[in-house]
């Protein structure tokens, strides 16, 4: 069903076990919105990645018996997801979509705030090890923190890409750090970026910090990080993004082009 622009309305029948790759991408786009329900099921259903890439879905209501690949996110535009309480792997709460592994919150899936949540700052749970792709683009964010004894082990590409995040302060587990991870946070907001803490990264990646500082920001790089990808903490000088100052720490080993 891809490309059906005129599917505005899918019903998912009980007896559906699989749906692959991309099957309804681009649906509802003549209309604007994909309303999508479920018929009440006790079979397990599977998605595969995309499966919704390229719609809107206001919100999205997830079955206990149904589970979602790496990348079902994949190019999906939409206000929340929902599972249902005794989903056995998803969880999600006033700020974020969970993945769990036996009920602890392992993968922070994406940024979901409520209308009556404090969006100035969020502090991630110490069990989260892993922040997906894309999972903050856009937020309107200015302050990031972890609790104590964080387990980070990773940061998925572009996900803060586009944030307004003034402080960005990391713990101080060993993580890596993905393309774009923190891109473009000045280019998009007028608050500019005034902090960056490290904390215990292992590795940053390509674009990680492009376009993303301002006037008076310094960065120190932990001797923890031993390679930098290209253009890591680059600027577009015509955006008028700056970067004061850089401190490399002795652990370095690889630095990018750019």
């Amino acid at each position: 069903f891809y490309g059906c622009e005129e599917v505005t309305m899918l019903t998912i029948p009980a007896s559906m076990t699989k749906i692959g790759n991309y099957a309804f991408a681009g649906c509802g786009s003549s209309d604007g919105e994909l309303t999508v329900t479920f018929a009440e099921r006790t079979e397990e259903l599977s998605f595969g990645n995309g499966v919704f890439s390229e719609c809107y879905i206001e919100e999205l209501s997830i079955p206990a018996s149904v589970t979602l690949s790496d990348d079902f996110l994949g190019g999906l535009e939409v206000d929340r997801i929902v599972p249902a309480d005794d989903h056995p792997t998803l969880q999600s709460d006033e700020y974020a979509l969970y993945l769990t592994e036996n009920g602890a919150m392992v993968t922070l899936l994406r940024f979901q705030p409520t209308a009556e949540a404090n969006l100035s700052a969020f502090d991630i749970h110490a069990s989260v090890k892993t922040i997906a792709a894309n999972a903050f683009e856009g937020a309107q964010l200015t302050a990031l923190t972890f609790e104590d004894g964080s387990q980070l082990e990773s940061i998925g590409e572009r996900a803060f890409y586009g944030s307004s995040l003034v402080t960005i302060t990391l713990p101080e587990s060993a993580f890596t750090i993905g393309s774009y991870a923190f891109a473009q946070i000045s280019k998009l907001y007028d608050k500019c970026t005034t902090r960056i803490d490290l904390g215990g990264a292992t590795s940053i990646g390509d674009h990680a910090f492009f376009n993303t500082g301002y006037t008076t920001l310094k960065v120190t790089i932990p001797a923890s990080v031993k390679e930098i990808g290209a253009f890591a903490f680059a600027d577009d000088s015509s955006y008028g993004v700056y970067l004061a100052g850089v401190t490399l720490s002795g652990g370095l080993e690889v630095i990018g082009e750019n």
